[in-house]
């Protein structure tokens, strides 16, 4: 059996700081557009980490980056996924999946990728630290009490759903790295977590903060998903 990287995470994170060290390079020497280094970038970084770059995720990149946004990185990123209006999707995927969903999903991402198990117990955060709206629905899915019918594909949604933001979220930061002065240091609050593959940045932020933070922040890219205009 391979033996399991200790902190794939800070090698993962590392290594995407090399290659955005080749891709400034390549920007300061390259006379391409940099749209379309980012894009080449983007899908080459996508493809080794996801394996495949396909639609609707390939458009939802080309908006990204060839389109102007606005907006901090999860409004954008949320924006721009219930802007491509053939992904038949609910409005809105909160009472639909619950927090226990999201855990289920770290649980057998970082199986899956890293052979990282997770204890089973966890028990939702009674104070939060979002907003008013957010709390309540952080509060409204904490269980999923009785007999529900849910649509299976719902959990398909929500694994694409928070990969999908994970990504379009790396590419409006380093975007604005990209803009940063000569000189300055970019600080996301937790770089490791950012500039990461998702399943790193979900390994890295349950090693350092715990479920309960890692589920908070997963829980708000499906609530900006859901609210968003």
């Amino acid at each position: 059996m391979e033996e399991r990287v200790t902190h794939p995470e800070i090698l993962l994170h590392e290594q995407f700081i090399q290659n955005l060290t080749f891709l400034e390079n390549n920007i300061n020497k390259s006379r391409a557009d940099l749209p379309d280094l980012l894009y080449n970038f983007f899908s080459q970084f996508i493809r080794a980490t996801m394996g495949t770059f396909n639609d609707p995720f390939k458009t939802m990149m080309q908006k990204l980056i060839y389109e102007e946004q606005s907006g901090t990185p999860r409004q954008i990123a949320a924006k721009i996924i219930k802007s491509i209006d053939y992904i038949e999707w609910p409005d809105k995927l909160s009472g639909r999946i619950y927090l226990s969903d999201i855990r289920n999903q770290v649980v057998f991402v970082l199986w899956r990728q890293h052979r990282h198990m997770i204890p089973a117990q966890w028990t939702p955060e009674n104070i939060t630290n979002g907003t008013e709206e957010q709390n309540k629905t952080y509060k409204d899915i904490a269980h999923c009490i009785g007999s529900k019918i849910l649509d299976p594909k719902d959990h398909e949604r929500l694994s694409s759903l928070l990969v999908w933001m994970h990504f379009l979220k790396l590419v409006c930061h380093v975007k604005i790295y990209l803009n940063q002065n000569e000189g300055e240091t970019y600080e996301t609050s937790d770089n490791y977590f950012i500039f990461n593959t998702f399943s790193g940045g979900c390994l890295h932020k349950y090693n350092n903060s715990g479920m309960s933070n890692l589920i908070w922040e997963l829980f708000l890219d499906v609530w900006y998903y859901d609210n968003v205009g």
